[in-house]
């Protein structure tokens, strides 16, 4: 099952632009990751928002970016609590209909 984690969490606007990558092991490699979501939470704010997975990275992993809106509250620069859902398809079953599968995660993040 790939995995991924939060490596960038960058406040500008009230918006926070949240990047990381799409881990997977050699023999995942049919997975194919169509969306994710994050959620940060701070004790007096939240933000949250979707993107598009599977952008290639300077890395050479997929990854991704989620632009988080913080909906008018006071989400600020520090730590803060971060979900993630990926919403990907495994193509591995040959001509079976790829079924749609999620990995979920929680971390701890610093927004910057």
């Amino acid at each position: 099952m790939p995995r991924s984690q939060i490596t960038t969490a960058t406040l500008a606007g009230g918006t926070v632009e949240v990047t990381g990558p799409i881990i997977a092991a050699e023999d995942e490699k049919a997975f194919v990751p169509l969306t994710i979501h994050v959620v940060l939470v701070q004790p007096d704010a939240y933000a949250h928002g979707h993107g598009t997975a599977g952008v290639g990275r300077d890395d050479g992993l997929l990854g991704w970016t989620v632009h988080a809106d913080a909906d008018g509250m006071p989400i600020a620069r520090g730590p803060a609590l971060a979900t993630g859902l990926l919403v990907y398809v495994d193509r591995r079953k040959g001509g079976e209909v790829p079924l749609p599968q999620t990995v979920t995660w929680t971390e701890n993040v610093a927004i910057t």
